[in-house]
């Protein structure tokens, strides 16, 4: 979906500013709450909490309103003036 709305290269930059730092905050999260709660129950919905909270926002808040929630990609292009692989992902971002 990434590929068809956005292009090719904006894989490359999602792996790189999108993927590894949230993988790396999530590393870090996971480790604080593993240091901190004693039984594992709680540390597994600790830790799958915030995935189902963004699955729920996503599904019922954000999907259905991408259209408010968007920035058009003429007003992308005032703010970063060029055809870039950012605009192409703002203005796609609530499906790429």
């Amino acid at each position: 979906l990434v590929v068809t709305q956005c292009g090719a290269e904006s894989i490359a930059f999602l792996k790189i500013y999108g993927v590894l730092p949230a993988a790396c905050l999530q590393v870090m999260w996971y480790n604080k709450l593993a240091s901190t709660l004693n039984c594992q129950k709680s540390l597994f919905y600790a830790t799958a909490a915030p995935f189902f909270a963004f699955y729920v926002l996503y599904a019922y808040i954000l999907h259905p309103n991408s259209h408010m929630v968007q920035p058009s990609t003429e007003t992308l292009h005032q703010i970063f003036g060029s055809d870039s692989v950012i605009v192409a992902l703002l203005s796609n971002w609530t499906v790429a």
